[in-house]
Parts: C-alpha cells; sequence; structure tokens
C-alpha cells in the first residue's frame, strides 16, 4: 500500500515527517517529496508519474498553511481530485481549524486536529486497510426468511400460522398466551411485537381474545377463512373438499358419513357455505352433530360440481 501525502513545506516540522514516518511504520510506504526528490530530477515527473500515478492513496493535509499555497491549491483543483478518485483513495487530513476547500467537500476528513500523530495514522491505516468496518451481517430472525402465508406482515403472519398450529395440535380452537409466547420467541419475536400482533390480528378479524386479570388470555373463535386459509397453505385442497362437502350435503341432507375432516375445518366449511347461500344450517345436536341441507342455489352449484 503506497501514499501520496500532499502538504505544504510550512507542516513538515510539526506533523508531517512524523506522519509520514510513523504510517511506515505501520506498514503504509508513504511518499514524502524529501524523500524522493533528488537535485535534478523533474518535479511534474517525480510528482505526478512516480508519486501520484503510482500510489494507492492520496493523503492530503489541510492546514492553515497549505490553503494559502498556490501549488497544493493546485494539487485540490477538482480535476485534479477527479484524476486521483478515479484511481485512487483520496483521503484529506485536517490539521487547522480552516475550511476544508470545496473540492474536498464530499469527503469525510480524518480529524487531526488536538490528536495525537499515533491516533491519526490509526484511523488512517484502518480507512485504507480495512475492508469493512460495520460488524458481520448475521442472519435474518427466522420470522423474516420464510414467505408469508396468511397475512402480509412477516411477524403476524408467523403469529397467526402459530396460532392455528397450536390449535390443530391440542385440537382445541383455544390458544393461551402461556403456550403462544415461547413457539413465536424461538421464530425471533419480542413479547412487545406478540402483543403488537395480537392486537392487528384481532382487530382485523381473524380470531377473539379473552382477557385475564392478571394480563394473560386465550384466544379462540378463529374466523372460519382464515382457518381455511390456513389449511390451504398446509397443502389441503380447500376448494375441492367444499365442492365435496356440498355435494354430499345435497344428496344426503347432512354430514354423516363425510369424508374424515377435524372438527374445527369441518365447522369452518359449514360457516362459509352457509355465508355464500348454498346451505342451511337446521339444527345442532348436543353432541356436535348438524342438521344441514342444501338451499336451492347449493343444489344448483352441488350439480355443476358433481
Amino acid at each position: 500500500m503506497r501514499a501520496f501525502v500532499s502538504h505544504a513545506s510550512e507542516d513538515k516540522d510539526r506533523f508531517v515527517i512524523q506522519f509520514a514516518t510513523t504510517l511506515r511504520s505501520n506498514g503504509i510506504d508513504a511518499w514524502l517529496d524529501q524523500w524522493e526528490i533528488r537535485g535534478g530530477d523533474s518535479l511534474v515527473d517525480r510528482i505526478f508519474a512516480n508519486g501520484i500515478d503510482e500510489a494507492d492513496a492520496f493523503l492530503v493535509v489541510i492546514s492553515a498553511t497549505s490553503v494559502t499555497k498556490r501549488w497544493v491549491a493546485e494539487e485540490l483543483d477538482a480535476a485534479v481530485v477527479r484524476r486521483i478518485q478515479n484511481q485512487t483513495r483520496l483521503v484529506p487530513i485536517l490539521l487547522d481549524d480552516v475550511d476544508v476547500p470545496p473540492a474536498l467537500l464530499h469527503l469525510k476528513y480524518v480529524d487531526a486536529r488536538s490528536r495525537s500523530v499515533d491516533d491519526v495514522v490509526d484511523e488512517v491505516v484502518r480507512a485504507l486497510v480495512v475492508g469493512e468496518l460495520r460488524p458481520p451481517l448475521g442472519p435474518l430472525p427466522p420470522y423474516a426468511s420464510r414467505p408469508a402465508s396468511l397475512v402480509a406482515d412477516p411477524i403476524d403472519d408467523v403469529v397467526l400460522s402459530t396460532i392455528i398450529d397450536l390449535a390443530m395440535e391440542s385440537e382445541s380452537v383455544n390458544v393461551s398466551h402461556e403456550a403462544l409466547l415461547p413457539s413465536v420467541q424461538n421464530a425471533g419475536i419480542s413479547e412487545d411485537a406478540l402483543a403488537e400482533a395480537i392486537e392487528v390480528l384481532e382487530s382485523d378479524g381473524h380470531f377473539s381474545r379473552i382477557m385475564f386479570l392478571g394480563g394473560g388470555y386465550v384466544l379462540r373463535d378463529i374466523s372460519a377463512s382464515t382457518w381455511l386459509r390456513a389449511m390451504q397453505a398446509r397443502g389441503m385442497d380447500v376448494d375441492g373438499a367444499e365442492d365435496r362437502l356440498l355435494v354430499h350435503i345435497a344428496n344426503h341432507d347432512g354430514v354423516a358419513g363425510f369424508e374424515s375432516l377435524d372438527r374445527t375445518t369441518m365447522d369452518a366449511m359449514i360457516e362459509t357455505l352457509e355465508q355464500r347461500g348454498l346451505i342451511h344450517v337446521l339444527a345442532r345436536t348436543m353432541g356436535g352433530g348438524l342438521h344441514v341441507r342444501a338451499t336451492a342455489a347449493g343444489a344448483r352449484v352441488a350439480r355443476a360440481a358433481s
């Protein structure tokens, strides 16, 4: 790594020589005119051909003296700055309380005011040789790395899907806060994020909630549309099953003998068919049985689906 040090000669003794020397001791091949230019050398050739053009970095020491120098000002001309930036790294080093030259205003400078040379060199070295200053990028939380299947928001989707999972596992539509929290925390969702998701999902009509005095709650009454959407996302042909159920009801005036479905899914399909005006629920027995029949519209749809 070679670095060209642009400076005013008046700044050599108070900063530049020690700065360039310390850079060299830290593995940066600092190019300084008094070390490189000998009697009889062409200033233009040595500075541009051997200094700037061969440099990996161009370090500009900005001081109260350097900003008044014609030569330094020419080195900081906008056209030269563009040329330098096209081929190397340009780092301004602010030595005094002065205005940064306009051609360098778009660059972050290293502040050398009231700092030791070692500290300045350390920052310059890190700017030149450290590729990535940010901490390493870790994986996304699990909730953000899965495609949403029920609702658009990724956190809400994981919460709602987890509620469905717990209801299926327990064969109950009641899901407690105590059961839900550890499950969603495994997906990277905090308790605060869970509380917000529950409030949003409840207000959107996906389920109802019974609150307890201690702050806990139970979720219940998962909506039929939400439940069936979840079954569809899990691979079930919901539309096909609804068509078969409607045909069965039209033929038998009931659901007895229909293909095996869990109670929650069956109830959701019955509710959906009733909402569509395709069946009438005549009665529900104490044991959970149903007396249903197809409406005229339902009989027509059933004939078309047969």
